[in-house]
């Protein structure tokens, strides 16, 4: 029932999301919206999750990481770029409002997390965000069991909550280095010592 131009427009995006596939596929209605939609459909809730089955089930290798992501600043793209390269999709999970307020203190988040999770997603490298609630993304890995678990800065892997989850599974856990100076913290101290006093 549409027109001309939007019919085509719809059959070729289609037709892309076949062609990556193996062997005679189908394009699903949820495949084909996402496509419309990059940005938002990169956004999972606990109910959409078993949307990465599929994808694993045709031996994709998920990448996992999380954080705060208080402020987008280049340490964390570099960061998310060298995340992705560990596998095929990359999943960022992102601290609720309330649980960065836990962590950080009374002045954080600087954004809130419907704004934090849109910027990820808008980013190339990242292909899903989810977000969680505690302190700890925990019982999130154990739902999710990736194939690889990423955290950046100086821990030992084991000391990286839910590698022993991962491990356990067969996954890997990999730590990757922060770019100094780039993160929300040093930002935010930046500014205040620019006398930007109403950045908290």
């Amino acid at each position: 029932g549409a027109d001309l131009e939007s019919a085509i427009d719809l059959a070729n995006r289609a037709a892309g999301i076949v062609v990556n596939k193996f062997g005679t596929a189908t394009v699903t209605t949820e495949e084909l919206a996402s496509a419309l939609h990059p940005v938002a459909r990169k956004i999972l809730s606990a109910d959409s999750i078993g949307h990465l089955d599929a994808q694993r089930s045709n031996g994709a290798r998920l990448v996992f990481t999380n954080g705060c992501f208080g402020i987008l600043a280049a340490g964390h793209v570099a960061y998310l770029n060298n995340a992705k390269k560990m596998g095929d999709i990359l999943l960022v999970a992102v601290n609720s409002d309330a649980s960065v307020t836990e962590l950080k203190g009374s002045e954080r988040p600087i954004n809130v997390l419907q704004d934090r999770m849109s910027v990820l997603a808008g980013l190339e490298a990242v292909d899903y965000v989810i977000s969680f609630d505690s302190a700890t993304p925990l019982s999130l890995i154990e739902q999710i069991r990736p194939d690889v678990l990423v955290k950046g800065g100086d821990y030992a892997p084991e000391d990286i909550v839910g590698a022993t989850q991962v491990q356990s599974s067969g996954g890997l856990v990999k730590v990757l280095p922060f770019v100094e100076g780039l993160s929300t913290t040093a930002i935010v101290e930046k500014a205040h010592a620019a006398g930007l006093k109403e950045i908290k």
